[in-house]
């Protein structure tokens, strides 16, 4: 007896062809990642020379593409955007030199990106880590950029007065200011990390370039004056390309040369308690400007505003300022003082600039009272002086740099959790 085939219905055929068209397109993508992503036959190094290439060859395109000013002398305002140390920055350079210039962009990020993989302590194979793994063997050779690292970890501490110490990282690790996930240190963390913390514990050899941490399970923090590198690195890279009148912004701190053409660079200073509000502009007369506030990555407890700018004998935030602003030639000791002043008061900053000439800040007390070393005074507009002083050279443009972007007034909720001993 013949039995009649059964057909399949057309539901299951089209259920059936669509499901080898994902099959298909599984294949693709699988197939396309390892051609173009993973590329197993590349070594890392290899695929990071292309990404280096492609960004060259984009800047080399948008360069011919760039008309030449009819006047070759003309003054142009160069911007360059870029992330560094968890910091939004920018440069901008004051040249006519606009295709050499554009041309240096890639190189000058690559440098500050060699900065920061040398600092990269998740990385084992960075030099900040090596140190660490090393910590209470014997002294590890470095190289002359991070042994000048490690040195201006060393004026820093002296600077500061034992405000800012590269040896606070155990104490730091048991600290979180990430919105996500954010951790008060316990008192017996903190009794336990501040026993591998001190600066003397830091040990360098300059004739052998040799550094060492004496005790195992030592960690370092630059942090409280990586912005201050950077600006080093960027200063000496642009000064020896020939660049010698720009302005560079990282997070809430600024590093100027020249006078922008001849109209001046003018920075806004923003109020630590009202971040839309500026209290100020500033025409910097010393090449750096560094902001330190208690409002960066900050949450509230009951008790107290917690913030990454710590007091390294306690390990705790410091509640002794709400913002200072340091203008001082040298970046290093720009930031360095103002996280001094955060750990030891206003006070202590008053008697200390008399012996750093040249040294000038602005600062708002824990009662928000704003105070000024004398030579500042000429250096700031007040917002309510500039109906009646004259802004010189004609009305320099003011660099909406954000001073302030994380500020977030007390009274806001959001940002308050309890604290727990």
């Amino acid at each position: 007896m013949n039995r009649r085939s059964r057909r399949p219905s057309q539901r299951y055929v089209k259920h059936q062809q669509a499901g080898y068209l994902l099959s298909g397109i599984a294949v693709l993508v699988v197939v396309g990642f390892v051609v173009f992503v993973a590329r197993p036959w590349q070594s890392a190094e290899e695929r990071k020379q292309e990404g280096v290439n492609r960004i060259l060859a984009k800047v080399n395109a948008t360069s011919e593409q760039v008309e030449e000013p009819e006047n070759p002398d003309e003054m142009r305002l160069i911007p360059l955007n870029f992330t560094l140390f968890g910091s939004e920055g920018f440069i901008k350079i004051a040249s006519s030199k606009l295709l050499a210039t554009n041309r240096r962009e890639v190189e000058l990020v690559g440098k500050l990106r060699e900065l920061q993989a040398m600092l990269d302590r998740s990385d084992p194979q960075s030099e900040l880590a090596k140190l660490e793994q090393q910590a209470g063997a014997t002294p590890l050779e470095v190289s002359d950029a991070f042994f000048e690292v490690l040195q201006a970890c060393k004026q820093a501490y002296r600077v500061s007065e034992g405000g800012v110490d590269c040896t606070l990282g155990p104490v730091r690790d048991f600290w979180s200011f990430d919105p996500q996930k954010r951790r008060i240190a316990l008192r017996a963390e903190l009794e336990q990390g501040l026993t591998l913390v001190g600066d003397e514990k830091l040990v360098l050899d300059a004739a052998a370039k040799t550094a060492l941490l004496q005790q195992a399970g030592m960690k370092l923090d630059v942090s409280m004056i990586a912005h201050a590198l950077a600006f080093r690195l960027a200063d000496a890279f642009l000064s020896e390309a020939g660049y010698k009148d720009f302005l560079m912004f990282l997070g809430n701190d600024a590093y100027v040369r020249g006078d922008r053409g001849g109209t001046g660079w003018q920075i806004k200073l923003y109020h630590p308690r009202r971040a839309w509000k500026g209290f100020a502009s500033l025409k910097p007369a010393l090449r750096t400007m560094s902001v330190t506030g208690d409002y960066e990555h900050m949450f509230e407890t009951k008790r107290r505003r917690i913030h990454p700018t710590l007091d390294p004998r306690t390990g705790q935030p410091t509640q002794t300022l709400q913002q200072i602003t340091v203008q001082a030639d040298d970046p290093v000791l720009a930031q360095a003082f103002g996280v001094g002043a955060f750990v030891h008061g206003a006070e202590w900053a008053f008697q200390q600039v008399e012996k750093h000439p040249g040294l000038e800040f602005v600062l708002h007390d824990k009662q928000g009272t704003m105070r000024m070393s004398e030579g500042m005074k000429t250096m700031l507009i007040l917002e309510g002086e500039k109906n009646t002083r004259q802004m010189e050279p004609s009305q320099a443009p003011v660099e909406e740099a954000g001073q302030n972007p994380e500020a977030t007034p007390t009274e806001d909720a959001s940002s308050k959790q309890t604290e727990t001993p």
